[in-house]
């Protein structure tokens, strides 16, 4: 059995150990979905269909579980954030382009962009009602912030769309705000409703600004190596779209004058040539691009692991299950490829 096999079959440990109250998320958030509009029955039928790993939620289950909380209370508190991310989805689909999502046609695919982001403000709506419903002022004030930063995100991505003079600081400080930022959040308040001091809660929202921040360059990993590839979401299109992400941003750093002309003229095709093309993928192997990217992420997984070591009344082995999960992914992906 692989390092890979045995950290997906940990998670799917901790899955079953918290499905009731995934169940109750879940059901929670369809709930807050019904409508007069026909079309949310489709988006709520989806939901049900394609939940996707619910790192979000298993993050609050886990860390209630890991204080010696109440796992009753983490159910509405996941359903806020679930709900942020399938907004966020929603949107990002229109942006992106996407039409496939978890194997499924995206909203955007089914009904046009339009009511794809109408769909997604219906959400945003049902976010708000969440959160009201929990009567914790500051949990309602900084689920606005973290929306906010969400948006900044995408904002400052489309800034830096085909700029191959964009930073991998530039890069870093987009994916925090649109990922990093409500892991963050959900780390965080999972911790202050808890009973958690200050001081615990900001050790925990580090954790999730350093685990959200893996996340999306394992993402980009995936979006880089699996261009044009059956997956269960569109793949390529993050530089079809002009978004130069880490592994680009790498190539950009490491090759010579010529090399760099080379990668300019492919990012400027408008197509989902990553790795896919014979002459990124000379390059990567080259540069040895995966130890570059490893590094990187290694950078990350330090600090998230420092956190939990610093925590010392907090049983850290499920969220430790979730940062060897996410790193371990990387690896299967470029085993794969």
């Amino acid at each position: 059995m692989t390092q890979t096999t045995v950290q997906q079959n940990s998670l799917k440990l901790v899955h079953l150990k918290y499905e009731s109250a995934l169940d109750e998320t879940n059901a929670l958030i369809c709930r807050q979905l019904e409508s007069v509009a026909p079309q949310s029955n489709k988006l709520i039928e989806t939901l049900d269909a394609s939940r996707g790993k619910q790192l979000r939620p298993l993050f609050c289950c886990s860390i209630f579980n890991g204080f010696g909380g109440d796992i009753t209370k983490a159910a509405r508190l996941a359903a806020v954030f679930e709900s942020v991310h399938v907004a966020s989805l929603l949107h990002d689909d229109v942006i992106d382009k996407c039409q496939l999502r978890r194997n499924m046609p995206t909203m955007n695919d089914l009904f046009g962009d339009g009511v794809a982001i109408l769909l997604g403000d219906l959400v945003f709506v049902a976010i708000y009602e969440l959160a009201a419903s929990m009567e914790e002022i500051w949990l309602v004030k900084d689920v606005s912030k973290t929306i906010k930063l969400l948006v900044e995100g995408e904002l400052l991505q489309q800034q830096y769309r085909f700029k191959e003079e964009t930073s991998i600081e530039d890069y870093e400080a987009v994916i925090y705000r649109k990922t990093a930022a409500l892991l963050e959040l959900c780390c965080y308040a999972s911790a202050r409703l808890s009973g958690q001091d200050a001081e615990v809660c900001e050790e925990f929202k580090k954790f999730g600004s350093n685990f959200g921040t893996i996340f999306q360059m394992v993402d980009d990993w995936a979006d880089f190596c699996k261009a044009c590839q059956d997956d269960n979401k569109d793949r390529g299109v993050d530089i079809a779209n002009g978004f130069i992400t880490l592994p680009w941003l790498i190539l950009l750093r490491q090759c010579d004058a010529e090399e760099k002309v080379v990668l300019t003229g492919i990012i400027n095709q408008f197509i989902p040539a990553c790795l896919n093309h014979p002459e990124v993928k000379s390059l990567a192997d080259k540069y040895n691009l995966e130890k570059l990217m490893i590094d990187k992420l290694q950078e990350y997984k330090s600090r998230a692991e420092a956190v939990l070591d610093n925590v010392t009344h907090f049983d850290a082995t499920e969220m430790k299950v979730f940062l060897d999960f996410i790193f371990s992914e990387f690896l299967k992906i470029s085993e794969a490829k």
